[in-house]
Formats: structure tokens, C-alpha cells, sequence
């Protein structure tokens, strides 16, 4: 009688020869330009895509945990169907990161035109991080890798953020004191 180890490994082993034996999609076929369109997006309704352009306000949500998170949607064109690696940062002007998350191995769903789409990913942002965004803005940094290898990066710079229930002239007072104008953390 095998045991429950036992029987797990060889089914893991079994996984593995069955992808090197070619069982997984052939990415050899996908050859030229990775293309990227970043989006934000929502967790409860994953095909309400909206395309983020430079200087495009982002919505921020609750997580389940009482955290913050900007939704973000990832098009990509010309990808391998293999599960893609997505590396997302949030960056401030002076280059410090106000979220991150990553993603690997999540299977991409099918997108409009023959594109392929990630998951929502939840990028989570400090509460504190929320005014630097409303008042400085921000970069969206996001870089995929497919499953043949190939990268692409992208960015969008981001102008403000919604928050229920976050009112900035309220909640930012003690980084902003004077609404933006001058960010008191750094005098």
C-alpha cells in the first residue's frame, strides 16, 4: 500500500513528465512582441476592464483584511497561454514603493480581440500611502513574463485616487497639512 506522501510525489512526478513530455502548450509558435495594456479592474466582476492612460485617477478598494488595494487587469497580446509571472509596484516621485504584489502561475482568461487576460492581482497600498498617490501621483510599474520567456514592461503614471469613505482633506491632514501644496513629511 502506497502512503498519502507517497502517492503526492508521484502524482507531482507524473505532473512533471506529462509537462516535459510537451503536454503543456507549445510556446515555440509565439514569436515578436509581447504587447501590454494595463487596466484596473475589479475582483467581484473581473471583465470590467478599463484601460489606464497617464494621468488616469485610480480607485481603491477594501480588501478582505481591512487593507487598501488599486484591482489591476493586464491585456496582453500575442502571449503564450502558458500561466505568465506579473510583477506590479507602485512607485512614488521620489521612487519609494507604496505597493507591490505579484503573481505566478495563475492561468490567463480569455480577453476581447484575441487577447489574453491575468486575474485581478490586488495590489496593496498602505493607508498612509493613499495621500502620496492623491497628491503627488504615482507610477503603476508592471512587467509579465510569458510562458515562452518573453518580458514586457509597461507603465502608467497615475494621478489621484478614490478611497469610500476617504475624504483627503480630512484624512491627509497630517501629511498634507496645507492640501498638497508642500508634503510635511519630508520638512
Amino acid at each position: 500500500m502506497i502512503s498519502s506522501l507517497s502517492s503526492r510525489s508521484l502524482l507531482a512526478l507524473a505532473s512533471l513528465a506529462a509537462l516535459v513530455a510537451g503536454c503543456g502548450p507549445d510556446c515555440t509558435k509565439y514569436t515578436g512582441d509581447l504587447t501590454l495594456v494595463l487596466g484596473s479592474g475589479n475582483a467581484s466582476n473581473p471583465s470590467q476592464f478599463a484601460a489606464l492612460t497617464d494621468g488616469a485617477s485610480v480607485e481603491l478598494a477594501r480588501g478582505n483584511q481591512g487593507g487598501q488595494h488599486v484591482w489591476l487587469l493586464v491585456y496582453a497580446g500575442n502571449a503564450c497561454p502558458s500561466p505568465p509571472r506579473v510583477r506590479a509596484v507602485v512607485r512614488g516621485v521620489d521612487g519609494t514603493n507604496l505597493g507591490f504584489a505579484l503573481s505566478e502561475g495563475i492561468p490567463w482568461v480569455p480577453a476581447p480581440d484575441n487577447q489574453l487576460a491575468t486575474e485581478p492581482l490586488a495590489i496593496p497600498v498602505q493607508r498612509d500611502n493613499i495621500c502620496r498617490i492623491i497628491y503627488q501621483g504615482a507610477t503603476l510599474e508592471v512587467t509579465v513574463t510569458d510562458g515562452s520567456g518573453r518580458m514586457a514592461q509597461r507603465s502608467v503614471r497615475i494621478h489621484g485616487a478614490t478611497f469610500a469613505g476617504f475624504v483627503p482633506e480630512r484624512d491627509c491632514v497630517a501629511t498634507f497639512p496645507d492640501g498638497g501644496a508642500t508634503d510635511a513629511a519630508r520638512d
